[in-house]
């Protein structure tokens, strides 16, 4: 059965792509009546990037070569539409602007991959199928309307996917809104809800379409950074000194572009928040509530050069520092030396006899003879 599904959509990408030119603006094609079209609308639309991506083997078997073929124009067509149109004669859906709508244009089905410029969403759309914009990396903006709202960022980032990756490496417009929009507020490409305490989405840019990376200032307002939120993003992000940020999950900034790292009243953070950031040169931990620093943290910052870690701070994890290359000084507020485990290879990789450790005065003999400290080339203490 699941074949059988598989080859009907096929058949109508088939029957589209077969339309003359006088019926449709190459590469998009038009979708007329079809009663397989009909049939399976609901299992098309939620199916469709499924279907056309590269498991396709999740699917269907496919007996011989010339069945294969089949599929993979087909596929390649997909990816190359720019605008959908559909009839007005058709029962169920509708199109503005080259997008699929369900008929009353409440919800919006479909963004074709190959679409370019500015999408503006009807005033009457209330509903965003579940990655309808994916891999919609030439759009350079989305305007929501101000009907649009999502309970939580979370449910805002799986229908506004633009990839099926938790990483941001995948090009994504700006999502843009109304200054009178009542749940978000848009700024440098970053979609905040109203108070700008949580990030709800941001931009990625397309490298090769930019000659410097764009910078983003993350206001002091904001208290969480989401699981992956700025994973391997590429524009640089600017903290702001002081700054409320409480919470930061598991590889929230993983090599993005972010370059000094001040912490003052976080409270928990989770592993591989800071890893791979090679552009980081500063991390001040001031914050009195942050009781560890999680595995991975700064693993592989190549350009970290130096690090304050506030008395708070009671354990650190696996490889947090590993291969800090550049890692020059660091300075500890700790009156007794804390116990670091060596078989967590905190250090691993990086140069500590290079490097110049500032502690407490009065305790330069006890970090002297202690584990891990006393491999510090010089340790200084601190009028």
């Amino acid at each position: 059965m699941k074949k059988q599904l598989l080859l009907l959509f096929l058949s109508v990408f088939f029957i589209a792509s077969s339309f003359s030119q006088s019926q449709r603006t190459a590469p998009g094609f038009v979708f007329h009546n079809h009663e397989g079209w009909y049939k399976y609308a609901d299992v098309f639309v939620r199916d469709l990037h499924f279907i056309m991506n590269d498991q396709y083997n999740n699917f269907a078997e496919f007996n011989g070569s010339d069945e294969y073929e089949e599929y993979e124009e087909s596929r390649r067509n997909f990816y190359q539409l720019d605008s959908v149109s559909i009839s007005e004669e058709n029962p169920d859906f509708s199109s503005e602007d080259g997008v699929m709508y369900d008929k009353n244009k409440t919800t919006l089905l479909f963004c074709p991959q190959a679409k370019h410029g500015k999408l503006i969403l009807p005033k009457s759309v209330r509903k965003i199928q579940y990655s309808a914009f994916y891999k919609c990396k030439y759009l350079t903006a989305v305007v929501l309307n101000d009907s649009i709202h999502f309970k939580s960022a979370e449910e805002f980032s799986n229908y506004f996917s633009f990839s099926f990756s938790f990483a941001n490496n995948e090009p994504s417009p700006p999502i843009e809104v109304s200054e009178n929009n009542p749940y978000y507020i848009s700024q440098e490409g970053v979609l905040y809800n109203k108070d700008k305490t949580q990030i709800i989405y941001h931009y990625n840019p397309i490298k090769s379409k930019i000659n410097e990376k764009p910078v983003i200032h993350i206001p002091n307002t904001v208290r969480k950074i989401r699981d992956y939120n700025f994973n391997l993003f590429y524009a640089t992000i600017k903290l702001a000194k002081s700054n409320s940020i409480k919470s930061i999950g598991y590889k929230a900034f993983a090599g993005c572009g972010i370059d000094t790292v001040f912490l003052d009243s976080i409270t928990t953070m989770s592993n591989g928040a800071f890893e791979y950031c090679t552009n980081l040169e500063s991390v001040v931990i001031a914050s009195d509530s942050l009781n560890a620093i999680p595995a991975y943290t700064f693993s592989w910052c190549t350009n970290l050069e130096s690090v304050t870690i506030s008395k708070s701070i009671a354990e650190i994890g696996l490889n947090a520092f590993k291969n800090c290359i550049c890692l020059k000084e660091m300075t500890v507020a700790w009156d007794t030396p804390l116990k670091l485990k060596k078989d967590y290879k905190i250090f691993e990789g990086v140069k500590l006899s290079s490097c110049t450790l500032h502690v407490p005065k009065g305790t330069k003999k006890a970090y002297k003879e202690a584990e891990g400290w006393k491999d510090f080339g010089h340790i200084v203490e601190v009028q």
